[in-house]
């Protein structure tokens, strides 16, 4: 009898090993997937509370606390019986593996998300993080040594061969340029500018914690534009060449299409020009203050219509014999290249075209906008078009 077992274990070896082998492969396989549904409800359970702390849109935060549930249902189903993993990752819920769903609940507190989760196992969509988001700006400016400049900087989108340099113009001013900062050297003035640029740049992430890239297809754009176009109040009454009512939101709209192509960031990093104009309305970073946050899309928005307003109220631009087109003229040719030129008020719109009078870049912005505008352009203009066109 002995013989015969020792004969039959030694006939069954080989088929015990490859059933431990195989066995091995199975639970290698199924750590895979139970690590990456973990992964996958650690980023949903993450994305969610940072929503929740910033008090986001209630239904970004249903959405990401719907996921969030979705995904540890899955993670849970899938560590069922499997041994060593992690524990739950909630502060709110420490007994949720057990049952409690209190982490869902403090999600639902704030957006009444629904308890019948049906997309199970559906994968949250992290943005990505601006590198301002990862860092901590100091009470006292004076502390930002080089390195922490450095992220700021990049934070913010300057970049190129100086970009502090660029920073500083485009957030101080040329015609401060040794006043209150040494061009190109990091002084006080230039770290108290970085400090109040960055913050209000972070409160801005904060404000929008789940979106990526924010558009004119953004559904909230709409109630955002007609906001700021209710602060242009100096608009002439005037219709375009179709017999058509020139509204401000036609006004601001074209702006935006021209200025930015209709965005505000992507990737959590805002559109900036090379001279550091940013978002929506590519305002300058030195139009910045405490009433406007000009990295907030509704606030940019909100900046652009009120300094279209405050240029339109130059009503001393118009000189004798010219229109309210040739007007308008001047005003986007100062929102593009600045107010302070003296031919807006000693000059009409089509002298300074055929001098050339103000930048030529100021000018096409001008007559550009006013055609997607369908307003009158004049036989001057539409000539210094052509040539423009033909050269560039």
């Amino acid at each position: 009898m002995k013989k015969t077992w020792y004969k039959l274990l030694i006939h069954s070896l080989p088929v015990l090993i490859l059933a431990v082998y195989c066995g091995t492969l199975f639970a290698a396989d199924s750590g895979v997937d139970v690590k990456k549904a973990y992964d996958e409800y650690v980023q949903s359970y993450k994305a969610m509370n940072v929503a929740i702390s910033q008090n986001a849109d209630q239904t970004v935060v249903s959405d990401l606390a719907a996921r969030y549930r979705a995904a540890f249902d899955k993670y849970r189903s899938m560590s069922a019986g499997v041994e060593n993993q992690p524990g739950p990752v909630e502060n709110e819920s420490a007994n949720f593996v057990n049952g409690s769903n209190g982490a869902v609940q403090t999600a639902a507190s704030v957006a009444k998300v629904a308890a019948d989760v049906k997309q199970v196992g559906a994968k949250t969509t992290v943005p990505p993080q601006n590198v301002l988001e990862t860092i901590t700006i100091p009470d006292d400016p004076a502390k930002i040594d080089s390195a922490l400049a450095a992220k700021i900087l990049k934070g913010l989108g300057f970049a190129g061969k100086n970009p502090l340099l660029t920073f500083q113009r485009a957030a101080i001013g040329y015609w401060l340029s040794g006043k209150s900062y040494a061009p190109g050297v990091l002084n006080l003035a230039t770290k108290k500018k970085l400090a109040q640029m960055a913050r209000m740049y972070q409160a801005a992430l904060a404000k929008y914690p789940a979106d990526a890239t924010i558009t004119k297809k953004d559904p909230r754009f709409q109630a955002w534009m007609d906001s700021a176009a209710l602060k242009i109040t100096n608009l002439p009454q005037m219709k375009d060449v179709r017999g058509n009512t020139v509204t401000a939101n036609l006004l601001i709209g074209k702006v935006i299409l021209q200025e930015s192509g209709e965005l505000h960031w992507k990737d959590r990093k805002v559109e900036i020009s090379n001279v550091g104009a940013v978002g929506f309305m590519q305002v300058m970073p030195f139009h910045a203050s405490s009433s406007f946050n000009i990295y907030d899309p509704e606030q940019n928005l909100a900046f652009g219509g009120k300094f279209l307003n405050e240029l339109l109220q130059n009503k001393n631009w118009k000189l004798k014999g010219e229109t309210d087109s040739q007007f308008i003229a001047k005003v986007l040719a100062a929102y593009n290249g600045g107010p302070e030129r003296p031919a807006f008020k000693t000059m009409t719109w089509d002298q300074i075209v055929a001098s050339d009078a103000i930048p030529a870049e100021s000018i096409h912005y001008a007559i550009k906008i006013r055609k997607t505008m369908n307003l009158a352009v004049s036989a001057t203009e539409q000539a210094w078009y052509k040539k423009f066109m033909a050269k560039n």
